[in-house]
């Protein structure tokens, strides 16, 4: 991208599937040059399929969709880092780059010569950022891992969310996602940081420790009471739970407070409620939750969810809607936002969220490139690095540059 807060600054990523390119993805949409470094064989989060998400995992695409939403607006250069002359390419690059991502292990950087003792001492000014499942210190800081795992279920935040014996089953990459974010802040304090010092620290996010401050309130009550939350079954607070209007859809309550119940009898005509003795207070209508859930139920069934919407906004009483993902992008505030871009590409219509934060007065961006081809940039970037022509066809026939 030619604009934003890091226009011109370079951003190589050694890393795959969701976490770390998903940070990578933002950076570039901050403006970023992003040069995505993948085997010469192929990322292999390309052809990843959606099955696990609920989606025809066969389905035949001319583009991986996975892959765009974690990959839009990069470079592709195609590597064998276990070559010698691969790993030359990589060492030159680094010394014209600001940010260096990866998400693999140190068994992994070490033959590649890209652990933080090689790469720092060589370039002091690089911002060498990490990120991994479980925190860089203590027994399992190599293990490997997904957000299913160290995310959700190490967090506490998957048992948060049982309501019976069953443990949910999170949607996937959610974890890795907000991780993203967390990897983002680390870079952008340690840029910061490096032009005050003239040199860069390292920055290092990790699934577990995201998703503990995403579970810190439950973290905090576990320690101070000395045991787990209780299980909620069903939304154990009537007036913080869903409901289904006369259309089918759902409406999500959120009253929390006096002034919002009030509002909600006088909305939905039922002032009666107010003078009702087992309604009088928060705890007297969570004792009474199970007389006063089907009453609530009932009201809101005699209305479609857009008109309660517009009930209930001008009553000033608290909720939203429930989406299915299908539901976002007509979605009238998320389209006023301009947080979720669609994109046409080869394999039919694509939904992108953009970056959850806006920087300045710049929108993000419907010119944004989708992600790069595999190896699309190899010749362009090797030129830039210095490379002939003929030396870039020796790179390509020893097969250190690709794709193959």
């Amino acid at each position: 991208m030619s604009d934003g807060p890091l226009h011109g600054t370079t951003v190589t990523e050694v890393a795959s599937y969701i976490a770390a390119p998903a940070a990578g993805t933002i950076l570039a949409e901050l403006g970023a040059r992003v040069i995505h470094v993948e085997p010469v064989a192929g990322d292999p989060y390309r052809g990843f399929r959606l099955g696990l998400s609920g989606f025809d995992a066969d389905q035949s695409l001319a583009e991986d969709l996975a892959f765009q939403v974690d990959n839009r607006g990069k470079e592709s250069l195609a590597l064998d880092l276990r070559s010698d002359e691969g790993r030359a390419i990589l060492q030159r690059l680094l010394g014209r780059s600001d940010v260096l991502i990866t998400n693999l292990s140190d068994a992994q950087l070490e033959p590649m010569g890209l652990t933080a003792e090689a790469v720092r001492p060589a370039y002091p000014r690089l911002v060498y950022a990490r990120l991994n499942g479980y925190g860089f210190h203590g027994p399992d800081r190599d293990a490997e891992s997904f957000d299913l795992g160290a995310f959700w279920a190490r967090s506490g935040l998957l048992e948060g969310l049982a309501s019976d014996e069953n443990l949910p089953q999170p949607r996937p990459g959610v974890g890795d996602h907000a991780t993203a974010i967390s990897l983002v802040a680390a870079v952008a304090f340690a840029l910061l940081e490096r032009e005050r010092t003239g040199v860069a620290p390292e920055a290092r996010a990790s699934l577990l420790d995201t998703a503990m401050w995403m579970n810190a309130l439950d973290i905090a009550g576990a320690t101070y009471y000395g045991r787990p939350p209780i299980r909620r079954r069903g939304g154990s607070v009537p007036l913080i739970s869903a409901y289904q209007t006369r259309d089918g859809r759902r409406l999500y309550l959120q009253v929390t407070h006096e002034a919002g119940w009030r509002a909600l009898c006088q909305a939905t005509e039922h002032p009666e409620w107010l003078a009702d003795e087992r309604f009088q207070g928060l705890g007297r209508r969570r004792k009474y939750a199970a007389e006063l859930r089907p009453l609530l139920a009932d009201a809101l069934a005699t209305r479609d969810l857009a008109e309660w919407t517009s009930v209930f906004r001008q009553f000033g009483v608290p909720t939203a809607t429930v989406n299915t993902a299908f539901d976002i992008a007509g979605d009238e505030q998320v389209q006023a936002n301009g947080h979720l871009v669609e994109r046409d590409s080869a394999g039919g219509k694509i939904a992108l969220a953009t970056a959850p934060f806006e920087v300045g007065p710049a929108r993000p961006s419907v010119s944004a490139p989708l992600s790069p081809g595999h190896g699309e940039h190899t010749e362009l970037i090797l030129l830039d690095l210095g490379y002939t022509w003929e030396e870039i066809a020796a790179l390509r026939e020893s097969g250190a540059a690709g794709p193959a």
